[in-house]
């Protein structure tokens, strides 16, 4: 098999996984747009899909600056996908674009993935 193949068949099999466990109430756009996406980067940071414990999607709005559009929705900015991993007490956080370009991934608590950075490092 092509590696192009492996990593397929890896992201297929931890999207089902993911697809079993709760989804945050308000983020089903997120989870229907952009899972692919966060599943191929999980898949690319070698997350495996019994490593994900549970996942929460949240979308980033626009609301224009201070002032702006009070009581209406903003604008979609983005999405972030926070993964509470197992054998750790923190997350691995991935943030997409609107168009569900993933643009960055770090950790948050005790939670280590070789090659991410933790927050505020």
């Amino acid at each position: 098999m092509t590696a192009r193949l492996l990593i397929l068949l890896a992201s297929a099999a931890l999207l089902a996984t993911c697809r079993q466990q709760p989804v945050t109430y308000g983020a089903y756009e997120a989870l229907d747009r952009c899972e692919p996406a966060f599943g191929s980067a999980l898949v690319g940071l070698g997350v495996r899909p019994g490593d994900v414990r549970r996942r929460t999607y949240t979308v980033r709005r626009d609301f224009g600056g201070i002032g702006g559009r009070f009581g209406r929705d903003g604008e979609i900015s983005g999405y972030e996908g926070w993964f509470r991993l197992s054998g750790c007490s923190g997350y691995l956080v991935i943030t997409a674009n609107r168009y569900c370009q993933i643009s960055q991934a770090y950790t948050r608590g005790d939670c280590a993935v070789p090659g991410v950075p933790a927050y505020g490092q």
